[in-house]
């Protein structure tokens, strides 16, 4: 249910908080932006205006007792609600009171489901739990995670990138925080999900996941599930078909790679909000490279995967240099 005048903590370290106004209007405040709307049950249906990009649009928020999970899109006309967005309780703390209490039920669908910036903080408070915890019961405590996330993922497998990310993610940390867990890559997802690097310059990692998996176009694009399912599936394919790319150590290709799917170069799939270049760029920060650290300006040539050579505000090879020296020497 939702808590008023308490801040909800949002993907960019921002708060919003929402207040009762007359009649039982709900109103939200955050960073250059407002929210009106009327509540029903724990679901807040309402419109938004960001003064910043100058944008209204309607969203559709539903809450729970750690935060809430949203739906929105541009414009005031109804139609399907692509973006997503996620808020967690400010006052919201992991509790480790006993050893015996940790090995909790670790709520993956729930977080895997609303969303990569979801998962990614359920991720870090599961090694944060991990962390408070010494030998054996450390080891016993992430045994019983990745148990779950394999579990999840063997049944619904357009989220095979979260296992990829829970990797890596718990490999960085045991290398920064003395931590006694050492997982193993998964060679298995490894080579199922991973395309070759002629079949990735010759049609497109987009194309290829269409094709792949069965995918119509038609009905991505008028579909809402249909639209979630086809970015799970790219990410999956995204995150385990970069090693291809990696292993040739060419941080232009790479950079001209992740811009190309990006920036949608396969016509047939309308994404005019970009959330295929959210969804993957969300993906490689959950994995451990945010390219907002990356300012700079970077001309990216039509080698592979552009028709043109295009200019971008971040800095897209010193970005992918560092990928790949983080991959390749793994």
């Amino acid at each position: 249910m939702i808590k008023l005048n308490t801040p909800y903590i949002i993907e960019n370290g921002d708060t919003v908080t929402f207040t009762e106004g007359k009649k039982g209007i709900i109103n939200g405040a955050y960073t250059d932006a407002t929210l009106t709307g009327t509540l029903d049950g724990n679901v807040l249906k309402a419109t938004f205006q960001n003064k910043k990009v100058n944008s209204v649009g309607l969203i559709e928020i539903t809450f729970h007792n750690n935060g809430f999970d949203a739906k929105w899109k541009n414009g005031l006309e109804p139609g399907p609600m692509r973006g997503k967005w996620e808020g967690i309780l400010s006052a919201e703390k992991v509790s480790l009171k006993e050893e015996e209490t940790v090995l909790q039920d670790f709520n993956l669908e729930n977080s895997i489901k609303s969303g990569v910036f979801s998962f990614s903080k359920k991720l870090t408070e599961i090694l944060e739990n991990a962390k408070k915890l010494d030998g054996d019961a450390q080891s016993s405590y992430m045994d019983n995670f990745f148990m779950h996330l394999e579990n999840f993922v063997s049944k619904n497998r357009e989220y095979a990138f979260t296992e990829r990310i829970a990797i890596k993610r718990t490999q960085k940390f045991t290398d920064e925080d003395n931590f006694f867990y050492y997982p193993e890559d998964n060679e298995e997802q490894l080579e199922k999900y991973c395309f070759p690097l002629n079949s990735l310059r010759n049609k497109g990692l987009i194309r290829l996941v269409i094709n792949e998996e069965k995918l119509v176009a038609s009905q991505i694009n008028n579909d809402e599930n249909q639209f979630n399912s086809f970015l799970n599936y790219l990410s999956s394919y995204f995150i385990y078909s970069i090693e291809s790319i990696v292993a040739e150590d060419n941080a232009e290709e790479l950079a001209e790679f992740i811009f190309s799917i990006s920036s949608n170069t396969f016509n047939e799939i309308n994404d005019d909000e970009n959330y295929i270049s959210d969804q993957i760029l969300d993906v490689l920060k959950a994995f451990g490279f945010d390219i907002k650290n990356y300012q700079g300006d970077c001309e990216i040539g039509p080698n592979y995967y552009l028709k043109n050579s295009v200019s971008s505000g971040y800095d897209y090879i010193t970005f992918c240099e560092e990928i790949i020296a983080d991959l390749y020497c793994e």
